[in-house]
């Protein structure tokens, strides 16, 4: 068994819509699934989940650091993985756990995201996975240098405050997994993860290359992360650090 942690933006509009979508995805798992902060509060009761407070904050905005601390205490299991709030589990996840959990007694499981167009609010009664591997097939597979999950046998390595949502922070983690010498298990192949296009900033009307080159929080994380450790999947492969499960197959 695994846990699942997140942060949850304000529930509001396209927003509330994307992040039910995500969180009752990640419940049809298996795992346990731990939301943090108080945006959460009426939907972890809706589901029954549990939603912790107490989360360190920067301008309003959730620090990774606090975040990842507060998961592994918090977590009833060892193998524990942070989803980004937005982003559908599709299948494959809870398998793909048991296999390299099995194999590796320490590693940092990453995937890439489909992003496709999803404004529905999903029926988890019926077959809902129909529709989204429809807009899957229409979508477009995300680039190497970003992954919108991080799963790993805890203690983890300390992050640094970055903030979620913004870049910088996912190609730090990449680094820092080479630098620890622990090895990183892209599992694209095998897990199916989608994400709803969606518009950035507090009103959601801004493109993403704007919100990236005008928020101080990306600036903020691309100081921490050391002027832009710009670490992608290629990067990882070139240190002889990239891992893949393909077809139950574990490769380096």
């Amino acid at each position: 068994m695994f846990s699942i942690f997140s942060t949850l933006k304000p529930m509001i509009g396209e927003t509330a819509v994307h992040q039910e979508n995500a969180v009752r995805s990640w419940m049809e798992t298996g795992a346990e699934v731990i939301l943090y902060g108080s945006e959460a509060n009426n939907i972890a009761r809706r589901l029954g989940l549990v939603c912790h407070e107490g989360v360190d904050r920067e301008s309003g905005v959730p620090r990774l650091n606090s975040l990842f601390a507060l998961a592994q205490k918090d977590a009833k299991h060892e193998l524990i993985g942070y989803m980004n709030a937005d982003v559908v589990i599709l299948s494959g996840l809870a398998e793909v756990v048991e296999t390299v959990a099995a194999r590796m007694p320490r590693f940092l499981m990453v995937c890439r995201r489909w992003d496709i167009d999803l404004d529905e609010t999903l029926d988890f009664s019926g077959d809902w996975t129909r529709l989204v591997r429809k807009r899957i097939a229409e979508g477009k597979l995300h680039s190497d240098c970003s992954s919108d999950l991080f799963l790993f046998r805890w203690p983890l390595w300390d992050l640094l405050p970055f903030t979620p949502g913004r870049p910088e922070w996912d190609n730090w983690m990449f680094w820092k997994a080479c630098d620890t010498g622990t090895p990183v298990v892209d599992v694209t192949s095998m897990v199916t993860m989608a994400h709803p296009n969606h518009g950035y900033g507090t009103d959601g009307t801004m493109d993403v290359r704007t919100f990236w080159r005008t928020s101080p929080l990306v600036e903020r994380n691309r100081a921490l992360s050391g002027g832009g450790t710009q670490y992608c999947f290629r990067h990882i492969r070139a240190r002889g650090n990239l891992w893949r499960l393909e077809n139950g197959r574990l490769t380096n």
